[in-house]
């Protein structure tokens, strides 16, 4: 040993790795990264006898930090078949589909958990091997300002696409979500034990069960709300990740990396890479500094969009609007912003906007006409045959019967329910004509496998303005 190492210990450590294979010594530490990585490569940093001594160490952390970085990839990828296997069993038809979409977005929420810490160790290796970073480098990644996809960018984009676009959709549940999670964890009874609050031992089996029945009652259809995050995840992925795989190193070093001329070199070629990758996001820089900002970390959540949509429709008319309603076009203008970089997939938006006119047409014209049916003694009723989905049976309201292609046919082709419709003060010729072709718009977004961008855009303008569709459903003689 040599006389004046600084720390014995740290030198032992050093002796080891640079005669053990970096497999064997993930294996042997357990995955403990700064016990296996960075504490002895700061020692070797800070020590001139450990630096003599073993001059390939850089080297032998490209190789370790390697062997780790494909650890967190692993891991990931098993959350990712983890996510895929509950997707597909949740939804194969077997269970209440309602119930299944609140479970698997309630999962993907949770889930951010565990992502989370695994994104930025990699990130963080990552930034030492391709990098060459200082230790300021390495402290300012855990303290920066950042929102985490941004952060990690360098190592998602490492990732494969399946998996990056789980760690999206994780990431994504979390940031809408994780007010009512908060909530719904405040509500949970505490139990008393010596004199400590502590939950009992089925808080969180409760606790899940209540977040589940939150999603599924929280007046966003559980199957759109599971689909818009699907989707937002995909156009983000696009509009960020796959541009970039090709400046991330994801090959092990060859042999001629353990030569220490070859280990100095190698980081000057990969900081060519990051640099030729980082000039190339300057020229979109400005786009998706807004859509950061909006879908990570809740900076601006679909609440904040209320303000905005009110002025474009009048405080008037907007203060009219149903709850239901009022959230659907918050929703529709995040979900718009956010994917504001990727041209063909806005079916996200234009679901939530139809979604939003459906509730308040249902609310506003048809529940009232369909009561006067139930108060009259109707039974049944079909509109004369209008459509295979009455809108009463056994004096009911069947469940489907409320879909908004469904209400557009009755408002086209009943004449009754026209009639009725008209006495109360209602345009019904425009009603069924915004009816009709919002239902075709939102049937484009549902089944084509792209939704262009002025498709959106379009929609917004017949939604978003002081002339709105609906307009046309709160005429003077309704107005409170």
């Amino acid at each position: 040993m040599l006389p004046d190492c600084i720390d014995p210990e740290a030198h032992g450590l050093l002796e080891v790795m640079v005669v053990v294979s970096a497999s064997d010594i993930v294996s042997s530490y357990g995955g403990d990264f700064y016990t296996i990585f960075e504490d002895p490569r700061l020692h070797w940093n800070s020590c001139p006898a450990c630096r003599h001594e073993f001059p390939d160490a850089p080297a032998v952390f490209d190789q370790i930090g390697l062997e780790l970085e494909n650890g967190a990839r692993a891991l990931l990828s098993g959350y990712k078949d983890e996510y895929l296997g509950r997707k597909h069993s949740l939804l194969a038809g077997t269970n209440e589909v309602p119930n299944s979409y609140s479970e698997l977005i309630a999962w993907l929420e949770e889930k951010h958990v565990d992502v989370y810490p695994i994104l930025m160790d990699g990130q963080q290796l990552l930034s030492h091997r391709v990098s060459a970073s200082s230790k300021e480098d390495f402290d300012d990644l855990w303290n920066v300002d950042k929102p985490l996809l941004s952060l990690c960018q360098e190592f998602i984009s490492s990732l494969e696409p399946d998996v990056q676009h789980f760690v999206v959709a994780a990431t994504l549940s979390y940031d809408l979500l994780s007010p009512m999670y908060e909530r719904v964890c405040s509500e949970i009874t505490y139990t008393l034990s010596d004199n400590e609050e502590i939950l009992s031992s089925d808080s969180s089996d409760d606790t899940r069960r209540r977040f589940e029945a939150a999603i599924a009652n929280s007046g966003l259809k559980p199957d759109v709300f599971f689909q818009t995050i699907e989707l937002a995840a995909i156009g983000y992925t696009r509009s960020h990740f796959d541009s970039a795989r090709a400046a991330v190193v994801r090959t092990e070093p060859s042999v001629d990396a353990l030569i220490p001329r070859a280990a100095t070199v190698l980081p000057a070629v990969l900081q060519e890479f990051k640099q030729d990758f980082e000039n190339a996001l300057d020229s979109l820089k400005a786009g998706q500094m807004e859509t950061m900002r909006l879908i990570e970390h809740n900076q601006r959540p679909a609440k904040a969009y209320e303000a905005d949509i009110e002025a474009q429709l009048g405080a008037s008319l907007y203060s009219r609007l149903g709850e239901t309603t009022r959230l659907g076009l918050q929703m529709a203008e995040y979900l718009y912003h956010i994917n504001s970089q990727e041209p063909n997939y806005f079916h996200g938006p234009v679901m939530q906007m139809a979604l939003a006119y459906e509730n308040e047409l249902v609310v506003r014209v048809i529940w009232p006409f369909v009561r006067e049916l139930q108060t009259a003694g109707e039974e049944v009723y079909d509109g004369q045959g209008v459509s295979r989905e009455p809108l009463l049976s056994g004096g009911k309201v069947p469940g489907k019967c409320m879909m908004l292609g469904n209400l557009a046919r009755y408002l086209r082709k009943d004449q009754f329910m026209r009639s009725r419709i008209s006495v109360r003060g209602f345009d019904v010729d425009a009603i069924a004509k915004d009816a009709i072709s919002i239902a075709s718009v939102r049937n484009r977004a549902a089944h084509d496998a792209t939704c262009e961008r002025t498709v959106a855009d379009d929609l917004r303008q017949r939604v978003l303005c002081r002339d709105s569709v609906f307009s046309r459903l709160h005429c003077m003689s309704n107005a409170k």
